[in-house]
């Protein structure tokens, strides 16, 4: 029997570990069951404790399972590993999403690789799925549009059956491309506009409602900008400043959806609404002025509005003494919006496909699907889940309810390159920097030198 060593810089527990794994795991083993902790312990003259903690640790990685009253006994086959890459953030855990699922799948364990979608993420995912390093991929409905969906990903029509009647149909499609679904989606949000009660209130202004327009949205940022305040706040976003074009009955490519679209009438007019907010009206700060982090400026009441979606619930409702509610965005022409989503795709070197598809309908299951409604910021695809009442902030959460049929998916069939290339002009245009006529002509230029759109 090799013994503890009570001498030694390694944990009581990791040594006990050890130790079990070779006396009762290794080789072609008769014995299906473990002593007793306390058997243990005594043998080895260790707390019992430590033997439970290197027990607990065993079971983890599936070599061992415990059966209430009867004791811990051998599996009888090794712990799988599901890779999954990811990115946090603050709406909810995709630690504690893991770990769900491993305490419900215990043959399971989840390897996961977390990165920053600042950082390159989907170049990063390129190069794992090119090396069959990942198996799940978790993807924004604009990360999403950044890859060549079906030389990357399983394809998933045979599992795909949403059905009306529990779910949210709408963003099922952020992940599907040419009539054939890609991925699951976890949870969803519309962009919004979010309003500082107290503003509104201190200048008597009524706030913001279902059906108000362009007109009605300038007059009251007019009238609640000065003294050090402003009526908006603009975003570069790709997911906000198209909203605007959406509304004035707009798209961003042209019919054949092989070039942009922007020198039209309807996508003139409303960049050109942008800019006069920002330069010509100046009820939004100039998009180049040096500010600290401009949502901490909306609960100081220096902004009175801005363009949210349901992800910055989290933000607000921790900040005290602090009164805001949302309100669907200003329609030009028509009512729409922005939908953006949070789902889950295969890769499709995947040699796990099973534990993959596993994981995908653990998501949307009711533990999962709770787990996301008790965030209290995005909304849940499960329809009952995400419908039952609450007491949270914004008084108006249920809004989406009425906005989804109206809410739209920035599907576009761009490169990422295309997709950066339309960024970096456009931030020159908002910077001030260069015409809109320049914007075009140089967007124009730069795409004849790469590579086509993704068909």
């Amino acid at each position: 029997m090799v013994p503890v060593d009570l001498e030694s810089e390694k944990p009581l527990y990791l040594q006990m570990k050890e130790i079990l794994k070779e006396r009762f795991l290794s080789g072609k083993k008769d014995i299906t069951k473990l002593p007793t902790e306390i058997e243990l312990a005594s043998e080895y003259n260790v707390n019992r404790m430590v033997v439970q903690r290197a027990i607990r640790q065993l079971c983890k990685e599936g070599y061992l399972y415990r059966r209430p009253k009867l004791g811990t006994f051998i599996s009888q086959k090794k712990k799988e590993t599901l890779r999954i890459a990811y990115y946090e953030m603050s709406a909810y855990s995709m630690k504690k999403i893991f770990s769900l699922f491993e305490k419900s799948h215990p043959n399971i364990s989840i390897e996961g690789t977390e990165f920053s979608t600042s950082e390159g993420y989907s170049k990063n995912i390129a190069k794992m799925i090119s090396s069959n390093n990942v198996d799940i991929i978790k993807v924004s409905e604009s990360l999403f549009r950044n890859f060549d969906a079906p030389n990357s990903f399983y394809s998933l029509n045979s599992y795909v059956k949403p059905r009306k009647d529990n779910t949210y149909l709408k963003p099922w499609k952020a992940f599907k491309s040419v009539n054939t679904h890609y991925g699951f989606p976890i949870a969803f949000s519309p962009v919004v506009m979010t309003y500082n009660k107290n503003m509104f209130d201190k200048a008597g202004i009524s706030y913001p409602k279902d059906g108000w327009n362009w007109d009605d949205f300038l007059s009251k940022a007019k009238n609640l900008t000065g003294s050090g305040q402003y009526g908006f706040l603009f975003s570069a976003s790709f997911n906000r400043w198209p909203a605007f074009i959406l509304q004035n009955g707009g798209r961003l490519l042209k019919n054949d959806d092989k070039s942009f679209n922007l020198s039209s009438a309807e996508c003139r007019e409303a960049i050109n609404f942008i800019q006069n907010l920002m330069y010509k009206w100046k009820v939004a700060p100039a998009f180049g002025d040096p500010l600290e982090k401009p949502s901490s400026l909306f609960p100081r009441s220096k902004i009175a509005m801005m363009m949210v979606s349901y992800y910055a619930f989290n933000d607000f409702n921790k900040i005290e003494n602090f009164t805001w509610d949302i309100a669907p965005l200003p329609k030009k022409k028509c009512k729409t919006t922005i939908l953006l989503a949070d789902g889950f795709v295969v890769s499709k070197k995947t040699t796990n496909f099973n534990m993959a598809l596993e994981f995908l309908k653990f998501i949307q299951s009711s533990t999962v699907q709770k787990y996301i409604k008790g965030c209290k910021t995005l909304v849940p695809v499960n329809k009952d889940i995400a419908e039952k009442n609450h007491g949270w902030i914004p008084k108006n959460y249920k809004m989406y309810k009425q906005i989804l049929p109206y809410a739209e998916l920035l599907n576009l069939p761009l490169s990422s390159s295309h997709t950066e290339i339309l960024k970096e002009e456009i931030n020159l245009l908002w910077h001030g920097l260069q015409s809109y006529e320049e914007t075009c002509e140089h967007i124009e230029n730069r795409l004849k030198n790469e590579s086509k759109f993704i068909e």
